[in-house]
């Protein structure tokens, strides 16, 4: 434990919230985040960019071409300008990105200067570069919290390829490598993203995991479990994508029906670029009639359907960077007491499993994939209410706000000024 000098205990801690997303952006666990460091006692002023998430376009009503002092929520917040732009177009992007860590460390200099103390939400990674640079110039220490590890996540998603590949990565990993050498402290959200980071040299003690909670007052355990006497229903409520694989529980559903497994049907809500594909796939096999799609719901009001579900899907595609990627809808659904069916590896799959919070399949694996559905067809009630015991136990011991808020306040107090 690192000691904290008598004078840094007695003030509160004074702290600059790096972060290129920022509400009236859509972007909720950046807020959630300041908001959990002011509740512990911390002062948080935020350094963000002009509101342009995910639209691409600045919001109506600010300047685009200088900083803009703001405040949301009585945070004082400063706005530095940048290129705006979230399309498909790789050169477009890294501009948003580069643009706005360029102008943030100009503009937020005097901000980060004043601070004890600046916290870095990593996504994108460029944004650590304000806070490094007051590292550099007025020993200002931060601490990055880390959402999704760069160069990896970009090239797994094709972001950057081509000819410019094995440069982009260099010039990519030897600014991350010079940020976590110059962070006091770093925070990630998945206990694989720790093992990733000391295989890079990151020293251990400097690596702490801190999982991403979800809104309590919204996501909260279920009075009961739906009736178990009828059809089962596992649900997934997300995006309809590569990444998540639903080709697969579709396959499995209908392999299913086949191995006449008829009392578990699937619910899909969302959307996505898959959903098409999806639906005409559903359509066309014996199990058809045990599947549905609903249309997107409203963050508000998706717990009203989840509470209905006895199993809420989690899929990823079998690949090494989603071993170390834990969704949202973990949490979401773990804290609404809601056992997780994970067609998943790594991260997720050990969770759920080490905890008896649901069940696991290999991902891409329809065959073990059916085997669950019957599992989850068969299981007594007894079963099935243990599951979600363990998963409400799991939420609140593990990855709440109050355990993971706490973790990473601890973080910011002891890397201030003067300890």
């Amino acid at each position: 434990m690192v000691e904290v000098s008598p004078a840094a205990a007695q003030s509160p801690v004074r702290i600059a919230y790096v972060t290129q997303w920022f509400k009236p952006e859509k972007v909720t666990q950046c807020m959630w985040v300041a908001e959990d460091l002011r509740s512990r006692g911390g002062v948080v002023r935020v350094l963000t960019g002009l509101p342009n998430y995910p639209e691409g376009v600045v919001h109506e009503g600010f300047d685009i071409f200088y900083p803009v002092r703001d405040e949301v929520d009585e945070f004082e917040v400063l706005r530095a300008p940048l290129y705006a732009n979230h399309s498909n177009s790789t050169l477009k992007r890294i501009a948003n990105y580069l643009s706005w860590a360029i102008s943030a460390t100009i503009a937020g200099r005097r901000m980060i200067k004043a601070a004890d103390v600046s916290l870095v939400y990593s996504s994108p990674a460029t944004a650590a570069l304000p806070a490094l640079v007051s590292k550099w110039r007025h020993r200002t220490p931060f601490v990055l919290l880390i959402q999704d590890v760069w160069p990896d996540s970009i090239f797994a998603t094709g972001f950057l390829g081509g000819p410019v590949r094995p440069i982009a990565h260099k010039i990519v990993s030897s600014f991350c490598d010079i940020a976590y050498r110059g962070a006091s402290e770093i925070a990630v959200i998945s206990p694989g993203m720790i093992d990733l980071l000391v295989e890079r040299g990151v020293p251990r003690e400097k690596l702490h995991l801190v999982f991403n909670w979800v809104d309590e007052e919204t996501f909260m355990p279920r009075e009961q479990m739906p009736p178990t006497d009828g059809p089962r229903t596992i649900m997934y409520a997300g995006t309809h994508g590569a990444a998540q694989n639903l080709e697969s529980a579709v396959d499995a559903m209908h392999e299913a029906a086949r191995q006449r497994i008829d009392n578990v049907r699937m619910v899909f809500i969302g959307d996505g670029v898959r959903k098409p594909d999806l639906m005409k796939r559903a359509a066309d096999g014996p199990g058809a009639h045990n599947i549905e799609f609903r249309d997107p719901v409203p963050s508000t009001e998706i717990y009203s359907h989840l509470i209905q579900a006895h199993a809420q899907l989690v899929s990823l595609q079998p690949d090494p960077l989603f071993d170390i990627t834990m969704p949202s809808k973990v949490q979401s659904s773990l804290a609404c007491g809601l056992p997780v069916l994970a067609a998943a590896g790594g991260d997720v799959a050990r969770l759920i499993a080490g905890n008896d919070a649901g069940w696991v399949a290999r991902p891409g694996d329809v065959a073990d994939f059916v085997s669950v559905i019957r599992a989850i067809s068969t299981a007594p009630e007894a079963e099935l209410r243990a599951k979600s015991n363990n998963a409400t136990n799991l939420y609140r011991n593990e990855m709440s706000r109050d355990r993971n808020g706490s973790t990473l306040f601890e973080l910011v107090e002891r890397s201030r000024k003067g300890t």
